[in-house]
């Protein structure tokens, strides 16, 4: 049986979390550091502590599929952070285009091939 309890606390936490990078992006008009902030709380252990503390009531199992599973996206996020390097030059539109390019491809790859069925480490 769910826990509608639970699955609201982790809500509100979510909420708290994703709406303080939605304020601090709106707030980039003004400082560039709040967009340093966003990428900061993103890219550091954060979001994956929230991830982690859902996963941890399934039991300890499940904490470390989740981190398997974690890693190999992040580093499909590398690549694209590399991509985003290299196309530097090009336009806004061409370098959002590729990275949307890139993660279809990547999402379509993991489903394709069951990667979620599989113990990866």
């Amino acid at each position: 049986m769910m826990n509608v309890a639970q699955i609201a606390l982790d809500s509100l936490m979510g909420v708290f979390l994703f709406g303080g990078i939605s304020f601090f992006s709106q707030s980039y008009d003004k400082k560039i550091h709040y967009i340093r902030i966003i990428a900061f709380l993103w890219g550091a252990p954060a979001a994956f502590f929230y991830f982690l503390i859902i996963t941890a009531r399934v039991g300890k199992p499940a904490m470390y599929e989740f981190t398997n599973h974690a890693l190999v996206g992040i580093l499909f996020t590398l690549v694209a952070f590399c991509i985003t390097y290299l196309l530097e030059p090009y336009s806004i539109e061409t370098i959002i285009f590729i990275n949307f390019l890139f993660a279809v491809l990547v999402l379509a790859g993991y489903f394709h091939s069951r990667m979620f069925t599989r113990e990866i480490f």
